[in-house]
This record gives C-alpha cells, sequence and structure tokens, in this order.
C-alpha cells in the first residue's frame, strides 16, 4: 500500500491545502510571521509521516520518531490556530473547520507512536 492511500495523508494534505487560504488572507504585515508559522506546521504534518512511511521497513525506530514528528507538528499546527483566532485573523467558521482536521490526525497518530 502506498502512503498516498493512508487516511493520515490524505487528511494531513487536506489541512495543508484549506490552511493556504486562511492564510492569503492574513494581512500583509502577517505574511511572514504566523501565516508563514501555519503553513510550514500544517506541510510538516504530512511531510513528516511521507518521510517515515517510506522508512519503516528499513529502519523501524526512524519510522517513530518521524511519527512524533508529524504529531509535534500537528500540536503546533493546532497552537498557531488557536492564536490566529485568539488574535482574530482566523475567523470563528475556518477555526471550527481546520481544527477538527488536526485533533483527528492526533488520534491517528497517536496510537501509531504508541504501537511503535
Amino acid at each position: 500500500m502506498s502512503y498516498k492511500h493512508s487516511d493520515i495523508y490524505r487528511k494531513a494534505f487536506e489541512l495543508a491545502v484549506k490552511v493556504e487560504p486562511v492564510c492569503r488572507s492574513f494581512p500583509r504585515y502577517e505574511q511572514f510571521a504566523l501565516a508563514e508559522q501555519l503553513r510550514k506546521a500544517s506541510r510538516s504534518i504530512g511531510a513528516n509521516y511521507v518521510e517515515g512511511y517510506i522508512r519503516q521497513d528499513i529502519l523501524p525506530a526512524d519510522h517513530r520518531r518521524f511519527l512524533i514528528y508529524s504529531q509535534g507538528s500537528c500540536d503546533e499546527t493546532r497552537y498557531w490556530l488557536d492564536l490566529g483566532k485568539a488574535i482574530r485573523l482566523i475567523s470563528p467558521e475556518a477555526y471550527l473547520e481546520l481544527l477538527p482536521l488536526c485533533d483527528s490526525l492526533s488520534r491517528m497518530l497517536v496510537p501509531m507512536i504508541r504501537k511503535q
């Protein structure tokens, strides 16, 4: 099975795609601050998952490490979403669309990490 068929990959990809227009809506002064941090964190969830997935049969310890990185990026994304909402750069509607994706990813990643 390819990583592209996994639920984690699909949800992480969906989150990264949905974060982009939210970041583009930020004022210019936030484009290289909050927007960039949110973009990086959300994109790292899937990127780290893929890197670990590719290594799972060759280096199982690396697989677990990249799952932990992916979960860390998920938590970081959640932080930036909370901050963006608190300072009114992220609408309540966008927040309520994005946060459940982070929560769902965590519910999938944490058991995989514990199982390793």
